[in-house]
């Protein structure tokens, strides 16, 4: 198993008093949430694509540092784009299954071993803090994404899942031939992600993991909560 973290922007701006860095390289319990996927992820995964674009030369100097078991590279963009671009250049082998695992996400449960195909999520009221999504039969039905939502949240509030960043595939083949047909076909109410997402739901039934123990680095309020 191969596995891909996104971290080409800059950690959000409410958490930039330590610097302007990405997400990769924020301290997390006196180490950097690099630690996290190298302890999470060196003994079940072959190798480590971390696809960066701000501040890359942080990042590049920073893991160089690292002697791990599994190889480790560094994919730099020559441009920032959407989350799904972003992915889309970190699946640079697709002979086997993928995980994706955001690197502003921070998930300590376990994850399961025996789903081919999965995503992690938790459910809350709806806001427009996260991306919430409908799930019937592994297909994924309706997704709001956080950037254009799909409702209006004036309506009574109700509580819905969504998306916490990890995500297995089965075929990563096919998963980056979905991102190259949204990227082909963008969106402007969804990131190209999400909708490759849905299209590769159509083929390889989904499975939803619920987690507990997680926080995300993306949301300012969400880490201060889990500190």
């Amino acid at each position: 198993m191969k596995l891909v973290i996104p971290t080409a922007k800059l950690i959000t701006p409410e958490l930039q008093n330590i610097g302007k860095i990405p997400a990769i390289l924020y301290p997390i319990n006196q180490n950097i949430s690099f630690d996290f996927f190298r302890l999470k992820y060196e003994l079940t995964v072959s190798q480590m694509n971390v696809v960066c674009c701000e501040k890359a030369e942080k990042v590049r100097e920073t893991l160089s540092k690292y002697k791990l078991s599994v190889k480790l590279n560094l994919i730099e963009l020559d441009e920032l784009k959407d989350l799904g671009w972003s992915i889309y250049n970190g699946l640079t082998d697709t002979d086997e299954d993928v995980t994706i695992h955001f690197a502003d996400t921070i998930v300590m449960d376990s994850l399961p071993s025996d789903l081919p195909d999965f995503f992690c999520s938790a459910s809350e009221y709806m806001s427009e803090t996260w991306t919430f999504y409908d799930l019937k039969d592994g297909e994924i039905s309706f997704i709001s994404d956080k950037k254009s939502p799909a409702i209006s949240f004036s309506e009574k509030p109700a509580r819905k899942s969504f998306f916490i960043g990890v995500f297995k595939f089965s075929d990563g083949a096919y998963f980056k031939s979905c991102l190259k047909t949204a990227l082909e076909n963008p969106s402007e109410k969804m990131d190209s992600f999400y909708s490759a997402l849905t299209m590769y739901s159509r083929r390889y039934k989904l499975s939803r993991v619920e987690v507990k123990d997680w926080f995300d680095i993306g949301h300012a309020q969400k880490y201060f909560e889990t500190r």
